[in-house]
């Protein structure tokens, strides 16, 4: 039941930032694609992949409301998230012995994507999602703290990957 929900939101969410695509035609053939996902009997008639092929074809996939799709499908779909990450992957890690230019191996970023993964359970953690050109940033932080998380997204090939993870705890 959670899972339709999501897949209901996020069906939802690429309705609503359709309105947002600059492009008429483009907008008319996201429009399409977004259609042939339905839900009948609260059960999804089309799988995920329909859905991904939606995030993965959008011609405004650099557009921040598309971008949040994807972070949720990332968030949401191991799948999926595992799909755009190539392991091992550059970053920081704090609680390393040598946190700089740390190479996140999958099992030890699984451990702490679990916790941050549930950031919306704690409501002193900001999220912040920033565009530049073919990059995006999601930063999770605590005002004034040591807390500090950092995703850096890529655009290759129209496709969003996980390229680079901080983790900065103080």
């Amino acid at each position: 039941m959670r899972k339709l929900k999501i897949y209901f939101l996020l069906c939802l969410t690429i309705l609503v930032s359709c309105d947002n695509v600059k492009n008429k035609k483009e907008n008319d053939d996201l429009q399409k694609k977004i259609d042939t996902v339905n839900i009948v009997d609260g059960k999804v008639n089309q799988n995920i992949d329909s859905i991904n092929k939606v995030i993965d074809n959008s011609p405004q996939i650099i557009d921040e409301e598309i971008f949040n799709v994807f972070l949720s499908m990332f968030l949401n779909d191991s799948v999926f998230r595992y799909s755009r990450i190539d392991f091992p992957i550059k970053g920081y890690n704090s609680d390393a012995e040598n946190p700089e230019n740390y190479l996140w191996s999958k099992d030890d970023w699984d451990f702490y994507f679990e916790e941050d993964s549930r950031y919306k359970q704690n409501e002193s953690i900001i999220s912040k999602v920033s565009i530049n050109d073919r990059i995006a940033k999601w930063r999770l932080y605590i005002k004034d703290s040591g807390y500090d998380i950092n995703y850096h997204f890529e655009l290759v090939n129209d496709k969003w990957y996980l390229k680079q993870y901080f983790y900065k705890n103080y």
